[in-house]
């Protein structure tokens, strides 16, 4: 039963103060039907909390009890919630529209794009206080929330597409590839100052930062801050997982964390002001692929997560964590203590504490070429295509289904005039070692191989009894404390100051200043002492086997008076002594007893 308990303690041990190893909230992992379709690429909620996944097949639903998989016309490629009146706007190849449930409890389809066919894939979904908009390489549309029939269109040059799109107070701001950034007014591109730093990456997302500035992610693996008129750094924890496991996409947890998705390395969650990494999901601590198509929130904070392998869903408010993921624990889970920042797990093999290292890989990686290296350096070809850009390759390997269809564009409708492309960027390619992911392990604290009874906190160090004895572990380094005879527990008096309970009653051991040293005081019991519980500085009681001692007389200074208290139990039985609140109880495996102070004895 004890083992049990703490085995779930180090599988869901609280997350508060662990500052140095995080561990993994709470995970849950859908598989209940072999005909649940895998390849989600997009997720949503709608008001009634059912959940909504696109595939290829149609939509797939989940109401918190059962699953369907409903067809569906048209494939979806994006799905959005407005955030004011909770309308689920829904793009796909050619088409966008509204997502409106029906009767029977299946969905609708509302098409608001019109019968034309040029306005390409739709790959993203904004809004702003009075206008959703939809967004392709090909077009980018915007209508009016209070009159959905009320439409304005631009489309982009055949070999200009647009690449991404940023809302800021209401104005819209048009990424170009090959050219850049600019703000639209009155139908026209007007370039900005730094936009060129976007010229040849997609604007995967971007949210509010503050009232200034937009916080955008890129395909080039970055994010940036942007105040309407020029791209700022960005400062965040660890941008090479970013740089190495590639950006695809982003979604906001609450108002402070936003989770990024990567292909290559899971979901890193950070905090919006700070750019401090909160956590990091992916394969080595429990999602079942790196690689994530869509990410999306429920109404209770939930974040959900499709892969290759189906749904999974993290509690990010449930204030447990896990830590059994990593690898390197050896043995039965005996103790579990957090003593800084570190976690000490305790086992019948040894001590071992949570480390975080580093996995490298050779790669070879594409560079520019600065002006002054040789001109004869193989030149990497740009391709302005859409099916060419980091984003949509991956988003068209998920969607598949090959090229759209073009029709002349109607006279009606806008083109953007663009700046003329700059010439071509010459690239080299060269074999890097970079960082591939980050991962924590188990090391054994050397100097302690024996089974682990106890771990305690002692200040800036920490206290652990082993079948060997005491030892002191300080910056996972193990000092033997020289304890006469078999110990069995400790108590702490203050970080200085420990109760040692012994085969031969009790004693003290003390910190000088530069290490651990036993005392000369000592409490004789006539049978083991298991463990001591503290009253106050001149009252102590222990438990033993069949028996409880009262010790009166300060710790370390009297010579004190021992009173026992037998309890039968018919067999022997090893007791512990503990207080829940002013109230002793002893406890073993034959029962549970409460000190009674009127009549001096112990009561079942």
């Amino acid at each position: 039963m004890k083992k049990a308990a703490l085995t779930l303690l180090v599988i869901l041990f609280f997350a508060s103060g662990l500052e140095a190893q995080k561990g993994v909230p709470y995970i849950t992992y859908f598989n209940e039907s072999a005909e649940m379709e895998t390849g989600n690429w997009a997720v949503v909620q709608d008001e009634t909390n059912v959940m909504i996944f696109a595939n290829k097949r149609g939509l797939l639903t989940y109401d918190g009890h059962q699953w369907r998989q409903l067809s569906f016309k048209p494939t979806l490629s994006v799905m959005e919630k407005d955030p004011i009146n909770g309308h689920i706007f829904v793009g796909a190849d050619n088409s966008y529209g509204v997502l409106e449930k029906n009767e029977q409890g299946g969905y609708d389809y509302n098409r608001l794009s019109g019968d034309t066919t040029a306005i390409g894939l739709i790959a993203d979904i904004m809004f702003t206080d009075t206008t959703v908009i939809f967004c392709s390489p090909k077009s980018i549309s915007v209508h009016r929330l209070d009159d959905l029939s009320s439409r304005k269109r631009w489309y982009a040059d055949a070999d200009r597409p647009f690449s991404g799109l940023i809302t800021h107070n209401g104005k819209l701001f048009f990424n170009v590839h090959g050219t850049g950034l600019y703000r639209i007014d009155a139908d026209t591109l007007f370039p900005l100052v730094t936009g060129f730093l976007t010229r040849d990456k997609e604007v995967l997302f971007s949210f509010p930062y503050d009232d200034e500035k937009r916080l955008v992610g890129t395909s080039g693996n970055k994010l940036q801050l942007f105040d309407r008129v020029i791209y700022s750094d960005y400062k965040m924890d660890n941008p090479e997982y970013l740089e190495e496991n590639i950006l695809s996409g982003a979604v906001m947890v609450n108002d402070s964390t936003i989770a990024l998705t990567t292909l290559y390395g899971g979901i890193m969650l950070i905090e919006k002001e700070t750019g401090k990494m909160v956590n990091i999901f992916n394969y080595q601590n429990g999602l079942p692929d790196d690689e994530i198509y869509s990410a999306g929130i429920d109404n209770n904070g939930g974040l959900w997560i499709t892969h290759r392998y189906g749904v999974c869903r993290v509690d990010l408010r449930l204030p447990v964590a896990s830590f059994n993921h990593y690898p390197g624990l050896e043995g039965s889970v005996l103790t579990v203590l957090k003593n800084g920042n570190s976690l000490y797990i305790g086992t019948n093999e040894g001590l071992f504490h949570l480390d975080q290292v580093s996995e490298y890989d050779n790669v070879e990686v594409l560079y520019r070429i600065p002006p002054s290296e040789d001109d004869d350096t193989e030149e990497v070809k740009e391709d302005s295509s859409e099916a060419n850009r980091p984003a949509m390759r991956f988003f068209n390997r998920l969607f598949s289904g090959g090229g759209t269809q073009t029709r002349e564009i109607e006279s009606q409708e806008t083109t953007a005039p663009v700046a003329e492309p700059e010439p071509k960027v010459q690239y080299g390619k060269r074999t890097v070692r970079v960082l591939k992911s980050l991962k924590y392990i188990y090391r054994p604290v050397s100097g302690i191989n024996s089974s682990i009874r106890q771990t305690v906190d002692a200040g800036y160090g920490m206290l652990v009894v082993s079948s060997a004895g005491i030892y002191y572990v300080e910056n996972d380094k193990a000092t033997y404390v020289p304890v006469s005879g078999s110990v069995n527990s400790i108590a702490r008096i203050d970080d200085q100051h420990f109760l040692v309970c012994m085969d031969k009653g009790l004693t003290a051991i003390e910190y000088d200043g530069k290490k651990w040293n036993n005392t000369d005081w000592m409490v004789k019991t006539s049978l083991p002492v298991k463990n001591v519980a503290i009253m106050d500085e001149s009252h102590l009681w222990l438990g033993s086997e069949n028996r409880l001692y009262s010790v009166m007389g300060r710790a370390m200074r009297d010579s004190c008076a021992v009173k026992g208290y037998e309890i039968q139990s018919g067999y022997p039985v090893e007791f512990d002594v503990a207080f829940a609140g002013d109230t002793l109880f002893a406890l073993s495996e034959a029962g549970i007893y409460r000190y009674d102070n009127l009549t001096d004895t112990f009561i079942s």
